[in-house]
């Protein structure tokens, strides 16, 4: 049914006799269209349940999911989600798949650490972050958005005394887990250790699994030189450079060969 502007006259019958009534007055014009095939167009609209709820205010364009049960979505767009059962100490999802990940506390004053995990393309980085800056988030129309309460678990527009902020971080990472290279060729590699910043790798230690041996290297503080263990498929070799000592201490140990046992040294010393 599509609404008219304007009417001077209407005719109908009944039986067998025929009334035309006049009317110059305007017609009222409400914010509804239908049409006979089941479409609507809705203006205003607000849907209160029998307790007379609120479940969905078109002013305020405000959907009160919490007052409703929904089964079945098929695909969900956001920018914002919350739920009890997601920010809860324990929650559950299936096949969860994301771009990036990060495990962020409250934590949102300018200068306190924040420890948390980030997990972005094909690595994962543990990461203490200091908060340097700070601005209040708003949603897609605008508003700003706000805690509703102290206990930082659920956002609102209403302001209340609790401000959600977007971070900004000074990040230093501890650990980082990545595929080095491209496709089957790329190997698993682990850095432990923030660094001393003397050197690129200075007081860190990286672990990598190539494809025929297995390697474990600290590199020394200030210099970088190399304290390293490789077990290889051809053996294993133990190396201390820039004057490094390698020590074996056991309460017996045993020396054994199939083959040749060979020194090489400036000094010999047997105790």
């Amino acid at each position: 049914m599509n609404q008219l502007e304007s009417v001077d006259s209407f005719t109908y019958r009944i039986n067998r006799y025929k009334y035309t009534i006049y009317d110059k007055s305007p017609l009222r014009q409400y914010n509804l269209r239908a049409t006979m095939d089941g479409k609507a167009k809705l203006k205003k609209v607000q849907i209160t349940d029998g307790s007379n709820t609120a479940l969905l205010d078109s002013d305020t364009r405000k959907f009160y999911l919490n007052n409703w049960d929904i089964e079945g979505v098929g695909s969900l767009d956001a920018r914002f989600i919350q739920a009890g059962t997601l920010t809860a100490d324990d929650g559950f999802i299936n096949n969860l798949t994301v771009n990036a990940l990060k495990t962020l506390d409250k934590s949102d004053s300018i200068g306190e650490s924040v420890d948390y995990v980030h997990v972005k393309d094909n690595y994962l980085k543990l990461t203490t972050g200091t908060i340097t800056g700070r601005d209040q988030a708003k949603d897609n129309n605008g508003n700003l958005l706000y805690w509703t309460d102290q206990s930082k678990t659920m956002l609102t527009t209403e302001p209340t005394a609790y401000p959600f902020y977007n971070l900004t971080y000074d990040p230093v990472d501890k650990f980082k887990l990545y595929l080095y290279g491209q496709g089957v060729d790329s190997y698993p590699v682990m850095e432990l250790g923030r660094g001393d910043g003397v050197t690129p790798n200075s007081a860190k230690a990286i672990i990598k699994k190539e494809p025929d041996n297995l390697n474990i290297t600290y590199y020394k503080s200030n210099d970088g030189a190399v304290r390293e263990v490789v077990l290889g498929d051809m053996g294993i070799t133990i190396k201390a450079e820039s004057n490094g000592d390698i020590v074996i201490e056991g309460k017996n140990i045993n020396v054994r060969a199939t083959g040749d046992v060979k020194f090489e040294g400036l000094k010999y010393d047997f105790a």
